[in-house]
């Protein structure tokens, strides 16, 4: 061995000893009594055969189901009375053996082996000194014996005698590899005892623990490691359902995952997940696992192909022969596993992700870096093959502390193909000071999800139903709790609402970092969180009441609780929302003497008697209350809009001079199309720069629905984008249009190109563009964002046929004289000459049908047809 690395082995050890790894092992002990008598009663057949060894091997594996268990007790243990009790003690014991599947039977051992077997195993239990393992060990294994190697048998000579005999098996190779332990058997006996003695324990399992699982402890680093994945995948996979599932969980099947070092799912997963873990994922491949949204595991590299499980692993989630796994070497383990601050996230990537498997994309690498592998496992993962991940800040604070400088209000205004709502993307990012122009188009497309699922960039589109209800506040049904006997409104926030508050949030936080009222939120959601998980663990509880009574709780899938009187049959919910105003209006219940009307009057009809008995258990868990992690417990929206709402009917007025909060977009596509003043009512005059929050014209006014103050924060941006093609500059509504800033998108014909055919897609949009304004005017261009991905003849047909065309039609509505001004002969079939004979005779008319004689029918041809030339003859 490396003495040199004792030291190194007994700093690890010491971690590895506060793990719940050496805690479950320690607890796992009980089952080596259990083995050994089974060993034992094995023994006192009359002739030892394969079926037994077969036994042996598969009930002391880790993930047994009982069925095979009480199947091979049964073969193993003559005795009856004997059998009774081991199967008793088995039940008592409910625990695995130590070992992973290995060889699963023992089928061809001739007699004369199977004594030698039998008289090695009996021996074992004589064994009491180091010196005399080694050579008993030796002399078996000279013998030659097919199958039954140290792998196999080892696990059993353990049970025997755990302080002599260690385990050998194929996970320990990378712990032995790096303290140069020999794969033979008979020399690892004395070098395990040493380090036994080393570690200062008794028991040659906790150290088979160790070994087991020595990637978790050696790669627990201070230091940012690197792995470049060169080229290969990079997938996330949950393990999710095996925790939150009770049946699922309650058959350890995570455990036998971990143990195995399995990546597993549904074969029919939908989405083509299944199909995609089968046949896509390759040798080579790497992975993280998470278990759902709330915490990380191991990142591993795949080394096996996609197989169903084992019966008895399936057996444990009776899961019909339908589920599939992997294998994976694990590389690293998380030194803090935790990811619950990511739960608002929801891409498929992220562990909170509505999704089972999915890859990551490469140009989110850097992200996942940033915010999960450099946090949680001290890893940075670059793709070599492909180039190193570019890593760029998220944060809004560049280098020089300087924000990005516009106003506040901007409208993209220009006539259509322009790249107006292209260019919101940019802009966005340019505005969070996220402004690095060599960004690849995917990777600022990604950049903007992430704003957006961050809540700090908002989107949407104007439309003639568009009101004021969707946009600020509205009264809106709801969905009835279960004690509500009629349908209910409620005032409803819009979504330039949502975006006042969230800004605002951060507004105050910033600049006002000490808020009471947040400290208070913070420690009711923690509190009712921690209730929740209690009752969720124990699956229901009692709660007392006012009266001295009971009450039993349970919770539901929407994160509520459910309560229900003692042989009550009907079910009352508390949920979080309306828990908590009563939570911050009575810190002290003995002070309430009315509690049907006084929490009637905060949150309306509801069954106090259950209220009370819920935030009764809330404030009973306050003296034990562990101190508030603002980094890990993200607010939720209501509670970020109690805290604005306060703000902005309480606060003083305060001309904020040094504005430290973070911007944030709000985006309004085609915003001319709306009813505008209708839809911004009171905004057209609080959106201006000097009239918000903080401002020196700050102005907060009241709400016509919810009678409640309002002000826009400063740190919001509205960017809108508006088709002059559609209406007018002048046509927009003139008390906004002097609020906003105009920047022209005006078409860039210089940005095209010549296609591989020879046609200069510069010239032609120059040229069709001069007649437009010549025959309509600026506004009814083409903008050149249509041409862009244009590279032959036949990408020109398509887009001619989709968008330009029907545009001039639009533009010259059945005057096909102008049409033609702009395109030319060679963009129409040959007219047609219509004679009047082709109408039918009426004898009361007045000559109507001689107006159209000698007159031309006009028809665009086929763009399937036109030509090379004919778009060349454009220019």
């Amino acid at each position: 061995m490396r003495t040199a690395l004792f030291p190194k082995f007994n700093e690890l050890y010491q971690i590895y000893k506060i793990s719940n790894d050496y805690t479950d092992r320690k607890r796992q002990f009980a089952v080596v009594a259990l083995n050994k008598q089974i060993i034992e009663e094995t023994l006192k057949n009359n002739q030892l055969e394969n079926e037994h060894l077969t036994g042996l091997i598969q009930m002391f594996k880790y993930g047994c189901s009982d069925k095979t268990f009480d199947k091979y007790l049964k073969l193993n243990v003559s005795d009856t009375t004997r059998l009774e009790e081991l199967s008793v003690l088995a039940s008592e014991i409910d625990l695995w053996g130590y070992t992973g599947a290995g060889l699963n039977s023992i089928t061809s051992l001739d007699s004369q082996q199977l004594i030698s077997i039998s008289n090695f195993l009996k021996k074992a239990f004589t064994i009491n000194a180091i010196a005399e393992a080694v050579k008993f060990c030796a002399d078996f294994d000279n013998l030659g014996i097919p199958l039954v190697k140290s792998g196999i048998y080892s696990p059993w000579l353990y049970y025997i005698n755990p302080q002599i005999f260690p385990i050998l098996n194929n996970s320990h190779l990378k712990f032995r590899e790096w303290i140069d332990i020999s794969a033979n058997y008979p020399s690892c006996i004395k070098d395990f005892d040493e380090l036994r003695a080393l570690a200062d324990e008794t028991d040659l399992g906790l150290i088979d623990m160790f070994a087991h699982n020595f990637d978790k402890y050696i790669n627990v680093s201070n230091e940012l490691t690197t792995l470049d994945i060169k080229g290969n995948k990079f997938y996330k996979i949950s393990h999710g359902i095996f925790k939150k599932e009770k049946r699922l969980y309650n058959s350890g099947f995570a455990r036998v995952l971990e143990q195995n070092n399995w990546i597993c799912l549904f074969s029919k997963t939908g989405k083509s997940q299944g199909a995609n873990f089968e046949n896509k994922l390759k040798i080579g491949d790497y992975v993280y696992i998470c278990y759902g949204g709330d915490e990380v595991y191991t990142i591993g590299k795949i080394i096996s192909n996609s197989q169903p499980l084992d019966t008895d692993s399936d057996d444990l989630i009776e899961g019909k022969g339908e589920w599939i796994y992997r294998e994976i070497e694990p590389f690293f383990y998380p030194i803090n596993n935790s990811v619950r601050e990511f739960k608002k996230d929801k891409r498929f990537f992220m562990p909170s992700g509505n999704s089972t498997f999915y890859e990551v994309p490469k140009w989110e690498l850097d992200f996942m870096n940033k915010n999960i592998f450099q946090s949680k496992y001290n890893v940075n993962i670059i793709d070599g093959g492909n180039g190193t991940i570019r890593q760029v800040p998220l944060n809004i604070e560049n280098q020089n502390n300087n924000p990005f400088e516009m106003t506040l209000n901007t409208i993209l205004f220009g006539p259509p193909g322009t790249g107006k709502t292209y260019s919101t993307i940019d802009l966005a990012l340019e505005i969070l000071n996220v402004n690095d122009g060599n960004l690849e188009r995917e990777r600022r497309k990604s950049l903007f999800a992430n704003f957006q699922c961050e809540n700090r960039v908002y989107f949407t589109t104007f439309h003639q139903n568009m009101a004021y209800e969707d946009f600020i506040e509205g009264i809106k049904p709801i969905e009835p709790e279960d004690d509500d006997e009629f349908l209910k409104y409620e005032i409803q926030d819009g979504v330039f609402m949502k975006a006042c508050i969230e800004a605002t949030y951060n507004f105050i936080k910033r600049n006002f970092p000490e808020n009471e009222q947040e400290i208070q939120i913070r420690t009711f959601n923690q509190l009712y969180d921690q209730l929740f998980e209690d009752v969720e663990q124990a699956g229901e509880i009692a709660l007392s009441t006012l009266n001295g009574g009971n009450v039993l709780v349970a919770v539901t899938d929407q994160g509520n609780f459910s309560v229900k009187h003692l042989n009550g049959t009907r079910t009352y919910t508390v949920s979080r929302n309306r828990l908590a105003p009563l939570f911050e209006r009575f810190p002290d219940l003995t002070v309430i003497n009315n509690i049907h009307e006084e929490f009637r009057n905060i949150i309306g009809g509801c069954n106090s008697t259950a209220f009370w008995s819920v935030l009764n258990a809330i404030h009973n868990l306050q003296p034990n209350q562990q101190p508030i992690n603002e980094d890990v417990t993200e607010l939720k929206y209501e509670d970020k809009k109690s805290i604005v709402k306060s703000y902005w009917k309480n606060a003083e007025y305060k001309l904020i001079e040094d504005d430290n909060s973070e911007p944030y977009v709000f985006i309004i596509d085609e915003i001319n199309r709306g009813n505008v003043a209708q839809i911004f009512g009171e905004l057209i005059t609080l959106i201006e720069e000097d009239k918000r929050l903080g401002k020196s014209e700050e102005i907060r006014l009241e709400l016509p629905y919810s009678k409640t103050a309002f002000c826009v924060p400063p740190n919001l941006y509205i960017v809108g984008t508006m088709n002059t093609a559609d209406k007018s500059v002048e046509a927009l509504d003139t008390a906004l249009r002097r609020r906003f800033s105009f920047v022209p998108k005006l078409p860039e014909e210089d940005k095209l190109s010549i296609t591989t055919d020879g046609i200069n897609l510069v010239s032609m949009l120059a040229k069709i563009n001069e007649r437009l304004k010549v025959l309509k005017d600026n506004d009814h261009t083409i903008g050149h964002a249509w041409l862009w991905n244009i590279h032959n003849v036949a990408d020109l047909r398509k887009a001619f046929a989709d968008k330009i065309i029907p545009l001039l039609q639009e533009y010259f509505y059945n005057d096909y004289e102008k049409l033609g001004l702009v395109l030319g002969d060679n963009f129409f079939e040959v007219k047609e000459q219509i004679s009047s004979n082709i109408f039918a005779t009426f004898s009361g008319g007045n000559g109507v049908a001689g107006q159209y004689d000698q007159s031309w029918q006009y028809k665009l041809k086929d763009c399937n047809t036109i030509s090379i030339s004919d778009f060349q003859s454009l220019y």
